[in-house]
């Protein structure tokens, strides 16, 4: 443990309202743009395709209705989303559009390797329109250029449920945390995390393990995303009246063998 390690590292997302019944939240982080988009009910966004940005989405809250269809091929994909359910890679040229289905605001996450809205990479092309979303089920005209990944649920500690999925080298956990739990308490040695809370008021106390800095926060949805790179430990509790929701990303999993267990908060 010669080699010192940095201290954490806060990202603040950009607000930007200027569509009516969304709000868009981007951060750039490293090569990534992350996104958070709210969606008041029944409001459709996309219709368009990019060229060159390629787009990971899954939903955080709501139900959302979802078309895609490849703008060369024809291969069309409509799926229902929900949370913890599935993750969407959409290539280039694959123009797709989401509905919010709900009776409340819908929040989606973006990962992206431009902006979303960069205007010179986006060109309209309609695969949803307003009558269009009735069909809550799943079509696919062709073998799929559209990759949808299955998030999976892990139920082996009691009371902590997580759902994972690993798309390409980045594990996506997204953890429910009580009022009142404590979660976490442990390091890595190799593993770097960045983690944002989606749902809840959630207070996050971070040690550095060689130095001893410490720092404590409380997040909330829109404050923004925090990267934790090896040798510091963290803790969460929730400190809000109603469940909490924290999502990670991750280069290795969570519960992996680089886990060590480290006493930031009494549990």
């Amino acid at each position: 443990m010669s080699e010192q390690h940095p201290f954490i590292t806060e990202y603040t997302f950009a607000r930007d309202d200027s569509k009516p019944g969304r709000i868009l939240h981007t951060v750039h982080v490293g090569d990534a743009y992350v996104s958070r988009l709210v969606i008041a009910p029944g409001v459709i966004t996309g219709n368009y395709y990019h060229k060159r940005t390629q787009v990971l989405f899954f939903v955080e809250k709501g139900d959302i209705f979802a078309a895609l269809e490849h703008v060369e091929s024809g291969e069309r994909k409509e799926i229902h989303l929900r949370p913890g359910k599935h993750a969407i890679h959409v290539p280039t040229h694959v123009s797709f559009a989401t509905k919010n289905v709900s009776d409340e605001e819908a929040v989606l996450f973006y990962f992206s390797n431009h902006p979303l809205r960069l205007t010179q990479d986006r060109f309209e092309y309609e695969v949803l329109g307003p009558y269009d979303t009735d069909r809550k089920g799943e079509k696919e005209v062709r073998p799929s250029m559209i990759q949808v990944y299955d998030f999976q649920e892990d139920l082996r500690k009691p009371g902590r449920e997580l759902h994972a999925v690993k798309v390409g080298d980045v594990y996506i956990t997204r953890a429910i945390l009580p009022p009142g739990q404590v979660r976490t308490n442990f390091y890595y040695k190799r593993t770097n995390l960045m983690l944002f809370v989606e749902a809840g008021e959630i207070q996050i106390k971070f040690i550095q393990i060689q130095t001893g800095e410490v720092k404590e926060i409380v997040y909330r949805p829109g404050s923004g995303i925090v990267h934790i790179p090896p040798y510091i430990a963290l803790a969460c509790r929730n400190i809000g009246s109603l469940n909490g929701v924290i999502v990670l990303f991750s280069d290795g999993h969570i519960r992996s063998e680089d886990n060590y267990h480290y006493p930031v908060y009494e549990e």
